[in-house]
């Protein structure tokens, strides 16, 4: 059987994503007024995003014009895919496979209700579910109530709210598109809001906890984008709820306190530059797990560098790092003493693949030719949240994609998964999609 998974290694090729084709379209040049950081573009920022590109396709690389091609397909796909057992992906929002082959198809349906129903097919299982499913509201304002998924940060992973756990089930607010600063034109530019309230499972420490989130992001010039952000994980079974308080952010480490909760908060920079033929840009976000004196403390970061044209060939790079460890305090992040289950949802992370007092290195490299793009990805990530049994891990993976047509192969290996002593264990994924 491992031979098997090596040999399907070699000869199928994990496919960057839709954050990753936005992110070639800017950092080319191509797109200079997104707000990348954004965790969930509206339909109507995604089509002025497109229009904008679109005036300068001809200039572009074979790389930037199919990133484009995928950006303005339709989000539907039906996927085969074959594995030995559920793999631990990244940026899965959730979802699993049965071992063996099967079949599954996401169609997106626009709208006032927009919904993504997931049909799942296997030899021993048929799962229909809503993956995602709103209803949207406001002109300006987008409210949208119902099922989603998003993610914050500047890069591909994020510390504070990314897309690995299944989407979640609440209320979403956030500006239809930037909006154009009237105050501080030349320290804002254009800006971005976002505000979300969703309600945690039962199967927790304390259960049913009300996680919030809110972020702001300014884009002074084409080249520069920072932001910040915050949330806070509050309430649930036996815990008051003082919201005011949980709103300032005030009260998480005062003992007199009637809802401290577990609050996070940070920020991120963003700079585009260009060297002669080359593009790309540098990104840093940080964030504090606890406070001091009003203001954030015990520190974790994510920077990185991406290069979607090495020279102005169809050649990139991205190179990412996290570390959320905390060896001063002694503290561990992503850990509180109210909410020990920890912070995800259905024990996948709601922030960095890192997780709890770790560090993670990645490496992204990508080519096009005529007949599509190929994106190659290595994943590696060590946690030290248990001295003794320390989780560690890779996750290697390899795509090609057309505009209509994506085949993909993942394969991860962890080892004392949960910092628990267990089995090394690897899992692969191959997959076939077909986007209409």
């Amino acid at each position: 059987m491992r031979l098997f998974w090596v040999a399907l290694l070699i000869t199928l090729p994990l496919l960057a994503g839709e954050r990753e084709d936005w992110s070639i379209l800017q950092d080319s040049g191509l797109l200079d007024s997104a707000h990348l950081f954004s965790g969930r573009p509206t339909p109507e920022e995604r089509v002025r995003r497109l229009n904008e590109a679109a005036v300068r396709l001809d200039d572009a690389t074979l790389l930037q014009q199919q990133a484009y091609e995928r950006l303005s397909s339709d989000l539907s796909f039906v996927v085969f895919h074959l594995t030995e057992k559920d793999p631990n992906l990244l940026h899965n929002e959730g979802r699993t496979w049965p071992s063996g082959l099967s079949i599954s198809t996401e169609p997106s349906m626009g709208g006032v209700f927009s919904w993504k129903p997931r049909l799942l097919l296997g030899s021993k299982t048929v799962k229909l579910s809503i993956h995602e499913g709103t209803w949207q509201l406001g002109h300006g304002i987008r409210l949208e109530i119902g099922r989603w998924s998003a993610q914050w940060g500047p890069g591909l992973d994020g510390l504070l709210l990314t897309d690995h756990a299944r989407p979640l089930d609440g209320l979403w607010i956030q500006d239809e598109s930037p909006k154009e600063s009237v105050w501080l034109p030349a320290l804002l530019g254009t800006y971005h809001r976002e505000f979300f309230l969703t309600r945690l499972g039962k199967g927790r420490t304390v259960p049913r906890p009300w996680l919030m989130g809110m972020a702001f992001s300014a884009k002074p010039s084409p080249r520069w984008e920072w932001g910040i952000h915050r949330t806070a994980l509050f309430g649930g079974a036996g815990q008051s709820i003082d919201f005011l308080q949980v709103l300032i952010g005030s009260g998480e480490n005062d003992p007199s306190s009637s809802s401290p909760g577990d609050q996070k908060a940070g920020g991120f920079i963003r700079h585009r530059f260009s060297w002669g033929k080359t593009s790309g840009a540098t990104y840093l976000e940080a964030a504090g797990e606890d406070s001091a004196g009003g203001l954030p403390s015990k520190w974790a970061f994510l920077g990185g560098l991406h290069i979607p044209s090495i020279g102005g060939s169809n050649f990139g790079l991205r190179l990412e790092a996290t570390n959320t460890r905390i060896s001063l305090s002694g503290t561990p992040w992503y850990t509180h003493n109210t909410y020990q289950s920890g912070y995800n949802y259905h024990l996948e992370p709601l922030g960095a693949r890192t997780g709890s007092d770790g560090r993670s290195l990645g490496i992204q490299l990508s080519a096009a030719t005529v007949r599509g793009a190929w994106v190659g990805n290595l994943y590696r990530w060590h946690s030290y949240l248990s001295t003794t049994t320390p989780e560690s891990g890779w996750l290697g993976s390899l795509g090609w994609a057309s505009e209509s047509y994506k085949a993909t192969v993942s394969c991860s290996q962890v080892d004392n998964l949960g910092s628990i002593s267990t089995p090394q264990e690897t899992t692969c994924l191959a997959s076939l999609s077909w986007h209409y």
